[in-house]
């Protein structure tokens, strides 16, 4: 066999075993392998091995592995001092051959491996290899030709192709067992999200772009009450809330895009048609084209929240309203109340009170933007505007109005123009809330202000109350003051009056005695304040009649109160006099009062006994003129009377026409003057209280033209014309007394004749 056939043969023997090695233990085969081969091609070798250098250590580590000619292996890691020279040779790349160590040691190594290997070493090769250097010695110098250095360096390569490989097996081995660890860890990380997938108490859901459902553990249906099955069935965005799909929709959006959502919530519905907070966190898987989310019912921590939100909004308008000191304050409760609803987060533009005044007709409204220091007032009238109409209309029905409002006036907030507008009623009106968005729940924000309304209520209340007491104060120091001057005005009046004013308690004792009565009575005030009335009656009444001041007062004040009457008085000196008293009772301070007004009436008594005789002298004489006027009447009577017959025997006798006219003047003369003597009788009667009226049939013309005829000569001699017209409705017969009216009607003309010029 050829020399390059052993060598190749011997090649690839090593090549094979290195390929078969898989443990450190593994390396002994090599050298042998290697041994055998240099011995099967004869080079004088006293030992050979490798040097395997371990990279990743800072500095790099040779591991020595050898084998002499007697096939010992030694495998050390002191066989030199210092790593440096072996490292210098791996890093070159280049062969290192020393073919006589006695006159050239450069690494000083020539007693080092004298010293371990027990024999003089002559010459060295050192041939760097992928994974460190191949190092053959002998104990001849120059031992190594130039065709066995080559062939010392195909057997370097062979290991390095050898190492490499073996290195890529390794690696792919490696990666084969941390492939099926992986394997085995998802597979194990999939059991465990299994189980945690539906063990997991919040909501875990697989969805699709398209927004269906992929995949739900059960708490879906614990939360809900929706089967998966339901659920499987149909979109995300089913079970959202309607005022929530805006939102849902643009989440689904973000998140397909590829953005991350946290702590997202809005309401899903139940199958119960209820609705639950949820909080969602989210992510997209774009190449899968799958969103994995995770939900948590917040149902149950945003109500304690806003409990306590609640709370604390309550106890401070609470508090406010309750340190309200006067009316101005009420405002300083809608800002309290606007500040609370600021500080717990609530999402408003203003929030005011609107007071309704029925009666008074007229809207009275206070407003406070978000985070004011200063409220808005406005007082409208109830009619007139639709807006203030239809809250009216809502507020007498105790119901709620949400509305979006077209266009609010509100002075000093011309720029306020909420999206809704809540207002909840209570006893006095409405509290009014306006939001910067339509699509928010309402719910908790209605009942809030629900339990609000009291206490605004309360406040409005205090303050109306607290005017009401301020106008009261008001009124009662002008009530004061107009008593005190009323008082002063009284006791001005009852000190200057003529009358004497007196006032007694219910014994009948004197506790006020005016300058009056002292002037009246003679009596000094200090003398008779305390005393008994009966002091100041005359002196039977006070001995035959014992407290009869205090009966008088008690028992028949109900005979005198309120009117007036006579009675009988005494003077200090013991003279006694009339005396008009009125008398009125009052009670003060829980004690009845008798007040007494007396005049002395003594010289109006004079007079009116006075008047009294010259009256019924006056009646005397009175009935003397009628007697005499009666008597009168009489004797005047007898010879008219025969005057009226004898003229009346004359025209029947023949007489000329102007005989006759005469004659019957004479006749109307006649009977006026007995129609005179008839008056003068009737005034006597009327004196009398005699005169009676007839009631028979007369013509009124015929009446009227006899007084022409009696008052026409007269009218003529002052040169005036005497006419008469009756009108053509007056009837022509009347029933009445003809005479009466005879009398009226020639005493009327006579006066009309007498006084015309």
């Amino acid at each position: 066999m050829s020399r390059r056939l052993e060598e190749q043969l011997a090649l690839h023997r090593m090549r094979e075993e290195v390929w078969r090695m898989e443990a450190s233990a593994d390396m002994e085969k090599v050298l042998q392998v290697m041994r055998s081969g240099l011995e099967h091609l004869s080079l004088p070798y006293a030992h050979c091995g490798i040097n395997l250098v371990d990279a990743s250590r800072d500095p790099p580590r040779f591991s020595p592995h050898s084998i002499d000619t007697l096939g010992r292996v030694a495998s050390t890691s002191a066989i030199f001092t210092s790593g440096e020279p072996l490292l210098t040779v791996w890093r070159s790349g280049k062969p290192v051959y020393r073919p006589d160590l006695h006159r050239d040691d450069p690494y000083g190594e020539h007693g080092l491996l004298a010293r371990t290997y027990g024999e003089a070493i002559r010459s060295v090769i050192d041939l760097p290899f992928s994974h460190g250097t191949l190092a053959v010695n002998s104990a001849l110098p120059k031992a190594f030709t130039p065709e066995a250095i080559a062939f010392l360096g195909q057997l370097a390569a062979v290991l390095s192709e050898s190492f490499r490989r073996l290195d890529d097996i390794r690696v792919r081995e490696t990666q084969y067992r941390d492939l099926e660890r992986e394997v085995a860890e998802r597979r194990r990380a999939e059991r465990e999200l299994d189980q945690f997938f539906v063990l997991a108490a919040d909501m875990l859901c697989i969805l699709g772009f398209d927004g269906y459902f992929r995949r739900l553990n059960p708490a879906w249906e614990q939360v809900l009450g929706f089967g998966p099955t339901e659920l499987l069935e149909r979109p995300f965005l089913d079970l959202l809330h309607p005022k929530d799909l805006r939102l849902g929709r643009a989440v689904l959006r973000q998140v397909a895009k590829g953005e991350e959502v946290r702590d997202l919530e809005f309401r899903l519905r139940c199958r119960d048609g209820s609705h639950r907070w949820v909080a969602w966190s989210a992510v997209a898987v774009e190449e899968r084209g799958l969103i994995y989310a995770t939900g948590r019912d917040t149902t149950r921590r945003r109500e304690v929240v806003e409990e306590q939100r609640r709370r604390l909004v309550l106890e401070r308008v609470h508090r406010a309203v309750l340190e309200m000191e006067k009316v101005e304050d009420f405002q300083q409760v809608i800002l309290a109340l606007s500040g609370q609803l600021v500080e717990v987060g609530f999402d408003f533009e203003m929030v005011g009170v609107n007071i309704i005044e029925v009666e008074q007709d007229r809207f009275h409204a206070y407003g406070a933007r978000a985070g004011a220091s200063e409220c808005i007032l406005s007082l409208d009238p109830l009619r007139g505007d639709v807006n203030t109409e239809a809250l009216v209309a809502y507020w007498r029905r105790g119901e709620v109005w949400e509305r979006t409002p077209e266009r609010l006036l509100i002075p000093g907030a011309p720029d306020y123009q909420p999206a809704l507008v809540v207002d909840v009623p209570f006893t006095e009106g409405t509290l009014a809330l306006g939001l910067q968005s339509s699509t928010v729940d309402t719910s908790a924000m209605i009942a809030l202000l629900r339990e609000l309304a009291p206490l605004i209520s309360l406040g409005y209340r205090r303050a109306r109350d607290m005017e009401a007491r301020r106008q009261a104060e008001v009124d009662l120091i002008r009530s004061a003051a107009e008593a005190e001057t009323a008082s002063r005005l009284h006791r001005s009046v009852v000190d200057n009056i003529i009358d004497a004013v007196i006032t007694l308690n219910e014994d009948g004792c004197i506790e006020s005695f005016n300058p009056a009565a002292e002037q009246i009575f003679g009596y000094l005030a200090a003398e008779v304040l305390g005393r008994d009335f009966s002091l100041l009656m005359p002196e039977d009444y006070r001995s035959s009649r014992p407290g009869y001041a205090a009966r008088f007062m008690r028992l028949a004040a109900k005979q005198v109160v309120g009117t007036s009457r006579l009675v009988w008085g005494r003077r200090r000196d013991g003279s006694t006099f009339p005396m008009d008293m009125a008398a009125g009772e009052f009670t003060l301070g829980g004690r009845q009062i008798y007040i007494g007004v007396l005049r002395d009436v003594t010289s109006r008594r004079q007079a009116e006994e006075a008047i009294l005789q010259a009256k019924e002298a006056a009646e005397a004489a009175s009935r003397a003129k009628s007697e005499f006027l009666a008597n009168m009447t009489h004797e005047i009577r007898t010879p008219m009377n025969a005057i009226i017959g004898m003229s009346e025997l004359l025209g029947d006798t023949a007489l000329d026409p102007v005989q006759r006219e005469f004659l019957g003047m004479v006749q109307v003369s006649a009977t006026g003057l007995l129609d005179i003597i008839d008056d003068v009788l009737d005034f006597s009667k009327i004196e009398a209280g005699h005169l009676e009226l007839e009631a028979a049939d007369f013509g009124l013309r015929q009446v009227v033209g006899q007084v022409m005829q009696t008052l026409g000569v007269r009218a003529h001699q002052k040169g005036l014309e005497l006419a008469m017209q009756v009108g053509d409705r007056v009837p022509e017969g009347l029933v009445g007394d003809s005479v009466r009216l005879r009398q009226v009607l020639i005493n009327l003309v006579s006066n009309a004749i007498k006084f015309t010029e």
